[in-house]
């Protein structure tokens, strides 16, 4: 409602429009793949960098599943390159507001990853930071599945 009492809001709305058509989330993904098909970690690490950056400035992420994606293989992959598993975990911090983005994280089985990080002495205190804040984003979001499977019959009471 308060967007639409402003003045600018048919400028706003073309900007929108424009981002949603021209998004750079798409190019940054693609280069990230081929990235990380020919093990270029510092490209890596500068896409992930980007994604933060356009979520921290709550640029809406057009496809989240394939981000979702991404992140879970550099996150699952990346053990032996501490900064470019940091730059995952900073990305997955910043879009874990990202409900497709999450549920690509939790069925990779990134969960249990991000609770190894937090435990883990050899995390950084940023990294352990970025990595409570997606898990308590896996865990709410795991929370809300299994209560919207749940069977009707079981909110009953006998």
């Amino acid at each position: 409602a308060a967007l639409l009492a402003r003045e600018d809001t048919s400028d706003l709305l073309a900007g929108l429009e424009y981002l949603l058509a021209n998004s750079p989330v798409q190019p940054l993904v693609r280069l990230a793949v081929e990235a990380e098909r020919t093990c270029d970690v510092l490209t890596q690490q500068l896409v992930l960098s980007c994604l933060a950056n356009l979520a921290a400035r709550e640029v809406p992420i057009i496809d989240g599943n394939t981000v979702g994606q991404l992140l879970s293989r550099v996150l699952l992959n990346s053990e032996g390159e501490p900064a470019l598993r940091s730059y995952a975990l900073t990305t997955c911090f910043n879009l874990s507001s990202e409900e497709t983005v999450v549920a690509q994280l939790q069925v990779a089985g990134c969960t249990s990853l991000m609770a190894a990080l937090v435990k883990s002495k050899k995390t950084s205190e940023q990294d352990a930071r970025h990595a409570k804040g997606t898990l308590r984003c896996l865990k709410r979001h795991a929370a809300a599945n299994k209560r919207a499977s749940r069977p009707v019959s079981a909110f009953r009471r006998p």
